[in-house]
């Protein structure tokens, strides 16, 4: 059937196994709308989804890792305050080996181009697996295309998303993250147990364990 527009009184004669298509196609449309929530657009933009301008001077991919910058909506612009309370929308940069804040494109996005990405929550992304039994990942300096495994080795060490899935235990595979936790750092910690050496020193056993850095005051 010709899907041509016709004009008001014009006669049509429509074949009965078209209109049957139609009456398929109606039904269909009308199921997949009662199973699909209707949630407002700025409930949407208001939780994790924010708008981000490529400005990385590349393109990124869907998945790709931008580190989050400044606001482009100026606040302290009373021209501008209005855009900055309707929407988050933030400039995106090159993540870099500080493991600042980073968030993950949920589609294409063009360089000097405005995209939707991800800054909180579960991700699909590329990880570069280092060791099959790390459960951790973290932004690569430079690089908007993937993670990387990782485990923190010291106290100044630390990462910011966990693996939940992957897709491969060594290289370069999808996976899935969810970003961002607490950070984690190894610490050195005292164990009670002493034992005394033939010279009548005391020593004492010490091992590594994971916690969550809380920040205090002096920074620590």
């Amino acid at each position: 059937m010709a899907l041509d527009y016709v004009s008001r009184g014009q006669k049509i004669q429509i074949p009965a196994e078209d209109y049957n298509a139609f009456v398929d196609a109606a039904r269909g449309a009308r199921k997949r709308h009662r199973n699909v929530p209707i949630v407002p657009p700025r409930i949407i933009d208001q939780t994790s989804t924010i708008w981000v301008h490529n400005n990385t001077g590349e393109d990124i991919p869907f998945g790709g890792i931008i580190r989050i910058g400044d606001s482009v909506p100026d606040p302290t612009d009373t021209n501008e305050l209005g855009d900055f309370q309707a929407r988050i929308y933030v400039s995106g940069l090159i993540p870099n080996s500080s493991d600042s804040p980073w968030c993950v494109a949920l589609e294409p996005i063009p360089k000097t181009m405005t995209g939707r990405a991800l800054a909180a929550g579960v991700a699909q992304v590329k990880i570069d697996m280092n060791d099959a039994d790390h459960e951790y990942a973290k932004s690569v300096n430079g690089d908007v295309e993937k993670l990387e495994s990782a485990e923190p080795s010291g106290a100044s060490d630390s990462i910011s998303a966990e693996i939940i899935y992957t897709s491969t235990s060594s290289g370069v595979g999808w996976g899935l993250v969810r970003f961002p936790i607490m950070k984690m750092q190894r610490l050195e910690v005292v164990v009670p147990e002493i034992t005394c050496e033939d010279d009548g020193s005391l020593s004492y056993d010490t091992k590594y364990i994971w916690v969550a850095a809380v920040e205090t005051e002096e920074g620590s």
